[in-house]
């Protein structure tokens, strides 16, 4: 997967502020994802528990 070459983070805030960008991130998707699927299933008439 390539992608823009980010620069060698030299500060713990830089540390801190990119790992906290990929936490939000990740966790947006996997909800996201979660709550699309869901509403997918509920609008087919599938129950899920």
């Amino acid at each position: 997967m390539e992608g823009i070459p980010h620069p060698i983070p030299r500060i713990v805030e830089e540390v801190f502020g990119d790992f906290k960008g990929r936490r939000t991130g990740l966790i947006k998707a996997l909800t996201t994802g979660l709550i699309f699927v869901l509403r997918s299933f509920t609008n087919s008439g599938i129950l899920v528990y």
